[in-house]
Protein backbone atom coordinates (compact mmCIF):
# COMPACT_ATOMS: atom_id res chain seq x y z
CA UNK A 1 0.00 0.00 0.00
CA UNK A 2 1.27 3.61 -0.69
CA UNK A 3 0.07 6.48 1.17
CA UNK A 4 0.88 10.17 0.82
CA UNK A 5 0.37 12.95 3.92
CA UNK A 6 0.03 16.14 2.50
CA UNK A 7 -0.67 19.05 5.23
CA UNK A 8 -1.16 22.70 4.41
CA UNK A 9 -0.79 25.40 6.96
CA UNK A 10 -4.22 27.90 7.34
CA UNK A 11 -3.04 30.99 5.28
CA UNK A 12 -2.70 32.96 8.70
CA UNK A 13 -0.31 30.92 10.35
CA UNK A 14 3.06 31.64 10.19
CA UNK A 15 5.97 29.17 9.46
CA UNK A 16 8.38 29.19 12.95
CA UNK A 17 11.90 27.54 12.96
CA UNK A 18 11.73 23.80 13.57
CA UNK A 19 12.12 23.47 17.79
CA UNK A 20 15.52 20.94 17.06
CA UNK A 21 16.79 21.98 13.64
CA UNK A 22 19.77 19.55 13.57
CA UNK A 23 16.71 16.76 12.66
CA UNK A 24 16.18 18.83 9.56
CA UNK A 25 19.35 18.92 7.89
CA UNK A 26 20.06 19.05 3.97
CA UNK A 27 21.04 14.86 4.03
CA UNK A 28 17.75 13.87 5.66
CA UNK A 29 15.55 15.78 3.55
CA UNK A 30 17.21 14.96 0.19
CA UNK A 31 16.69 10.59 1.99
CA UNK A 32 13.16 11.47 2.38
CA UNK A 33 12.53 13.29 -0.46
CA UNK A 34 14.30 10.61 -2.55
CA UNK A 35 12.53 8.23 -1.40
CA UNK A 36 9.29 9.38 -1.55
CA UNK A 37 10.17 10.40 -5.37
CA UNK A 38 10.92 6.80 -6.24
CA UNK A 39 8.00 5.71 -4.53
CA UNK A 40 5.59 7.68 -6.38
CA UNK A 41 7.56 6.84 -10.02
CA UNK A 42 8.11 2.85 -8.98
CA UNK A 43 4.03 3.06 -8.90
CA UNK A 44 4.16 4.94 -11.75
CA UNK A 45 5.86 2.55 -13.78
CA UNK A 46 4.18 -0.02 -12.04
CA UNK A 47 0.93 0.51 -14.75
CA UNK A 48 1.06 -0.93 -17.76
CA UNK A 49 0.10 2.46 -19.68
CA UNK A 50 2.95 4.15 -18.14
CA UNK A 51 4.41 5.37 -21.77
CA UNK A 52 0.83 6.72 -22.78
CA UNK A 53 0.38 7.91 -19.29
CA UNK A 54 3.94 10.10 -19.67
CA UNK A 55 2.23 11.94 -22.61
CA UNK A 56 -0.96 12.63 -21.36
CA UNK A 57 -0.65 13.68 -17.86
CA UNK A 58 -2.41 16.85 -16.62
CA UNK A 59 -0.15 19.57 -16.33
CA UNK A 60 0.01 19.58 -12.54
CA UNK A 61 -1.07 16.76 -11.72
CA UNK A 62 1.23 13.99 -9.98
CA UNK A 63 1.88 11.69 -13.25
CA UNK A 64 2.92 14.74 -14.48
CA UNK A 65 5.42 15.37 -12.07
CA UNK A 66 6.63 12.00 -11.84
CA UNK A 67 6.91 11.86 -15.32
CA UNK A 68 8.71 15.02 -15.22
CA UNK A 69 11.37 13.29 -12.92
CA UNK A 70 11.64 10.45 -14.61
CA UNK A 71 12.55 12.45 -18.47
CA UNK A 72 14.77 14.63 -15.72
CA UNK A 73 16.66 11.03 -14.48
CA UNK A 74 16.68 9.11 -18.22
CA UNK A 75 16.48 11.99 -20.53
CA UNK A 76 15.86 10.23 -23.86
CA UNK A 77 14.53 7.15 -22.53
CA UNK A 78 11.33 5.78 -22.80
CA UNK A 79 8.85 4.34 -19.54
CA UNK A 80 9.80 0.53 -20.54
CA UNK A 81 13.43 1.72 -20.33
CA UNK A 82 13.15 3.22 -16.79
CA UNK A 83 10.77 0.12 -15.54
CA UNK A 84 13.54 -2.54 -16.59
CA UNK A 85 16.15 -0.61 -14.83
CA UNK A 86 13.39 -0.34 -11.95
CA UNK A 87 12.70 -4.41 -12.34
CA UNK A 88 16.41 -5.76 -13.09
CA UNK A 89 18.38 -2.98 -11.37
CA UNK A 90 16.29 -1.50 -8.25
CA UNK A 91 19.72 -0.02 -6.56
CA UNK A 92 20.48 2.41 -9.57
CA UNK A 93 17.38 3.00 -9.92
CA UNK A 94 16.79 4.25 -6.39
CA UNK A 95 20.28 5.95 -6.57
CA UNK A 96 19.00 7.91 -9.59
CA UNK A 97 16.60 9.55 -7.76
CA UNK A 98 18.54 10.47 -4.71
CA UNK A 99 20.87 11.97 -6.34
CA UNK A 100 17.46 14.25 -8.69
CA UNK A 101 16.27 15.15 -4.96
CA UNK A 102 19.33 17.16 -4.18
CA UNK A 103 18.24 20.31 -3.59
CA UNK A 104 18.07 22.38 -6.79
CA UNK A 105 17.91 19.45 -9.21
CA UNK A 106 14.66 17.63 -9.25
CA UNK A 107 12.98 21.20 -10.06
Amino acid sequence: MFVVLLMMLHPTQELEPPANPARFNPATIQFLLGDVMGQICGRFLADPEAETMMAAAEPGSLGAQAATWLRKAWPGKDASFIRSVLESRPGVFHSTMLALAEPGVAG
